[in-house]
Formats: structure tokens, C-alpha cells, sequence
């Protein structure tokens, strides 16, 4: 287990939790068992080993650089987060989504739906910024095939920007498309969304 992984933890008392306290108090209905490393000096990282149910997962936190959640069951120490969050509530509400993809039997990856989720912002708010109906945006979350464009202009309506990496054995690296396009709407297949997002004032 995750939980063990590492020799020499301590459970989390609830006053030695750190960084960790708001975290563990929003999971705190669901958790099963949770350890708390602390680090050595003040500049150090802290860990946490969390179950909840039969999920597992690893948080780290720096100052720095904030929550970073590991997706993996491989052993996390000296590798880096798979995912990144500057607030505890942030990296809370993404653990109980891998909660629930886990119940769910799907795969731990980010979905649209869930990155919506995490900005706080519902179909409705999100078809109103982008001037589509709130159906278009149901069928965006649930299709597998759309253009990144069409990504872009989703994410940017949420405040947010996408980053493309390509990563191969020898080297890895974010990559810019020709231009910058605009977050143009549009889909392959039969699903195509009746006009451009564009992003309300």
C-alpha cells in the first residue's frame, strides 16, 4: 500500500497535519488512513500517504510549488506529481474526483467535466460565457474526438490555458501550433457545434 510505502511514517495526529489540515478536514467523511512525513528543515517537502476506500494516492507539498498529487501506485519519492494544485481545497476536490473515477472504473486522467469542476463553473455559466446552448457543452464533455481548438476556447472560457507536451524517451518539451488560433468551434464526426466560441467580456 502507498500508506506503507515509505519506512518510519507517523499517522496524522490532526495537530502536527501542516500544510496538510484543510486537505484531511474536507476528506475527512471518506478517509480510511492517512500518514503525515514532515520533513527534516523548514525548506523540505512534505508527504502524505491517503486511503480512501480501495484508492491510494500520494500528496506532496512545497511552498514553492504547492500540492502535488502522484496518480501512480509506483513508489512517488524523487519523482514528480502528475498533477499540481496551489490550494489545499483545490487538491482536495481533485482527490475525491479520482475517488470517484476509481469507482467508476475509469481511467484517473482529467476529463473536460472535471476540469470545469475544478474551476468551480457549471454548464450553464460556462455555455453563457462561450454563447452556445448548454447542450453543445454536454456534448463536448461527453465526445472523445474534439478539435483543440475547440479545447483552447473551452479552457480559456474557464480562465485557464492549455499547454501541448510532447514527451519521447530522449527529451520532452511544450510545442507551439503555427499561429495562435482562435478557439474556433468544431468537431470531426457527426457532432458540430453551430458557431465559434467566443469568450464573453
Amino acid at each position: 500500500m502507498l500508506a506503507e510505502a515509505r519506512s518510519g511514517r507517523q499517522y496524522g495526529s490532526g495537530s502536527n497535519d501542516g500544510p496538510f489540515a484543510r486537505i484531511l478536514a474536507i476528506l475527512k467523511s471518506c478517509l480510511n488512513q492517512y500518514k503525515i512525513d514532515p520533513p527534516a528543515s523548514d525548506e523540505g517537502e512534505w508527504w502524505l500517504d491517503l486511503v480512501i476506500g480501495d484508492f491510494e494516492t500520494n500528496v506532496s507539498y512545497k511552498a514553492e510549488r504547492g500540492f502535488g498529487v502522484y496518480l501512480s501506485n509506483e513508489e512517488s519519492l524523487g519523482s514528480r506529481p502528475d498533477e499540481l494544485f496551489t490550494q489545499p481545497d483545490a487538491a482536495a476536490r481533485r482527490i475525491l474526483q479520482l475517488v470517484e473515477a476509481r469507482r467508476e472504473q475509469r481511467s484517473s486522467c482529467m476529463r473536460l467535466s472535471d476540469v470545469r469542476r475544478m474551476a468551480e463553473t457549471s454548464q450553464v455559466q460556462l455555455a453563457a460565457r462561450l454563447r452556445v446552448n448548454q447542450a453543445v457543452i454536454s456534448r463536448l464533455e461527453s465526445q472523445n474526438d474534439a478539435k483543440l481548438s475547440t479545447i483552447l476556447g473551452y479552457i480559456k472560457a474557464l480562465g485557464g490555458h492549455a499547454e501541448l507536451v510532447v514527451r519521447f524517451d530522449a527529451f520532452e518539451a511544450p510545442i507551439k501550433l503555427f499561429g495562435d488560433p482562435s478557439p474556433s468551434v468544431g468537431t470531426r464526426g457527426k457532432f458540430k457545434l453551430p458557431r465559434s466560441f467566443k469568450v464573453a467580456a
